[in-house]
């Protein structure tokens, strides 16, 4: 199994866990935030759905440049949980599809998060894509089930029961 091959198996276990969050978002809470200074429950969760995407963002660029690139405004009164469920699955698969093919040499080679003449992130691919992609896939899903937990909706398992659902 190629480096690329491992890391897909990996993404699509991640995506499923997502997915059950994503499903329960309570879409009547999309402005609230637990403190003043959390990010709100509706960009959070489209942050969280838009990441699914980046996998093949750092297989198929060099670097990504922070000052160009930035969430494109979006008309939430359409957003239902089924449209966040379908787009996270849309990324999640091309960025499975282009794990599953990429190269060992290229995910040894270095991409670049900068922001004009300020790099921040300068790692191999594989590293990234571990490192910043998953982890950070997975962060910002814990991030959304304590929102869950606070706003009383049931907690999917991810690894084991949750105090909502038993295995």
């Amino acid at each position: 199994m190629s480096k690329g091959q491992h890391l897909a198996a990996r993404w699509q276990e991640i995506a499923e866990g997502t997915v059950r969050h994503l499903e329960r978002v309570p879409l009547e809470h999309w402005d609230w935030r637990p403190h003043p200074k959390s990010t709100p429950l509706g960009e959070l969760t489209i942050h969280l759905v838009t990441m699914a995407g980046w996998g093949r963002w750092v297989i198929n660029s060099e670097k990504v440049d922070m000052t160009n690139e930035g969430p494109a405004a979006r008309d939430v009164s359409s957003v239902t949980n089924e449209s966040l469920v379908a787009e996270f699955r849309a990324g999640a698969a091309a960025s499975t599809e282009a794990l599953e093919t990429v190269s060992d040499d290229v995910l040894a080679e270095h991409w670049q998060l900068v922001g004009g003449d300020q790099v921040y992130i300068d790692q191999p691919r594989e590293w990234v894509l571990g490192s910043i992609v998953l982890d950070h896939i997975i962060h910002h899903r814990a991030q959304l089930g304590v929102y869950l937990r606070l706003l009383d909706v049931a907690v999917p398992g991810i690894y084991g029961p949750s105090a909502d659902e038993t295995f």
